[in-house]
Formats: C-alpha cells, sequence, structure tokens
C-alpha cells in the first residue's frame, strides 16, 4: 500500500461539489492525478487537473479522457483556466504550497481564481502538529521548503489578499 497525501481534502472537496452549485473541481498541482480521477469520477462534474512534467504525464496515461494542463506553478503566467471555466468552478490546491520557493506566485494566481470560483480550498501541513512545538526546522521532509502553523498560514493568506471563509484543520 502507498500512503495516500490529503486523501482529507478531497472528501471536503466531495461533499462540497455535492453541497454547493458546483460546476466544475480545477486541481491546481494535481500531482499524478489520481484523488482527481476519483473525484471526477464520485462527483459527475467537469474537471481541469494542472500540473507539469512527469506527473502530468502519468495523469494523462491514467485518465486520457480528463481535462490535463501543463502549469508550472512558479512561473508568472497565469493559470490556464478561461474565466468561463472558474465560473462557479471548486479550485483545489492541496499540499502544494510547501513545496515552492515563492509561494506568493501561487497565492496571487489562487486569488485571481478566488475573483470567479465557487471556492477555494488550500491545505498544507501545520507545522506543529506534524513536528510538534520545540521543533526549530528545518522542514523534516526535505521536498518542503517551508511549512506554518495554522496562525502563520492565515496571515500568510491575508497578506495575499485571500478572503477565508474558513481556516482550520481537516
Amino acid at each position: 500500500l502507498r500512503k495516500q497525501w490529503q486523501p482529507d481534502v478531497y472528501l471536503a472537496a466531495r461533499a462540497l461539489a455535492r453541497s454547493l452549485p458546483a460546476t466544475r473541481v480545477i486541481d491546481v498541482g494535481c500531482g499524478n492525478g489520481a484523488k482527481l480521477i476519483e473525484l471526477a469520477r464520485d462527483c459527475k462534474l467537469p474537471t481541469i487537473g494542472l500540473d507539469r512534467g512527469a506527473n502530468l504525464e502519468r495523469a494523462r496515461a491514467s485518465a486520457p479522457e480528463l481535462d490535463w494542463r501543463e502549469h508550472d506553478l512558479q512561473d508568472t503566467a497565469a493559470l490556464p483556466v478561461a474565466p468561463d471555466e472558474l465560473a462557479g468552478s471548486i479550485v483545489i490546491n492541496a499540499d502544494v504550497i510547501e513545496h515552492l520557493p515563492e509561494p506568493e506566485r501561487l497565492l496571487a494566481k489562487l486569488r485571481t481564481a478566488h475573483e470567479r470560483a465557487e471556492l477555494v480550498l488550500l491545505s498544507t501541513p501545520e507545522r506543529h502538529l506534524t513536528r510538534g512545538l520545540r521543533d526549530p526546522g528545518p522542514p523534516g521532509n526535505p521536498a518542503h521548503i517551508q511549512e506554518w502553523t495554522v496562525r502563520e498560514f492565515g496571515a500568510l493568506l491575508r497578506a495575499a489578499g485571500l478572503a477565508m471563509h474558513s481556516l482550520g484543520l481537516i
């Protein structure tokens, strides 16, 4: 068995897709697409998966019928999603931001998406819960560049101009 990261984020997205007048699910940083493929089959909404390189190749090979788009979250280009595709959508960004050297670029893209989307569901590991209160860093996962506490993450989102309906732990 392979460890599956952030399954609760996709369970929350599934519940939200059922309860909101959502028109589409857009997964920004979808990785190999496995969780988005499962969500697409369950919630019966159109989906768009955004990633790059080997991740995107695996996603396309696993579900060629879905909409997979190439995008580098660290460049300054806008998300390759049209305004009408964003309208009413649920945008997921699950456990990606901690891998980025310049998270502000991603947050700017999500802020723009949030102008049209029904909601943005963003997750990252909570530093104190994953490593303990006394761990001075750096992150234990060598693929993580930065980790935040829930308070620090909220401050980061506010500084980026992202309005929050809810901020907490799942």
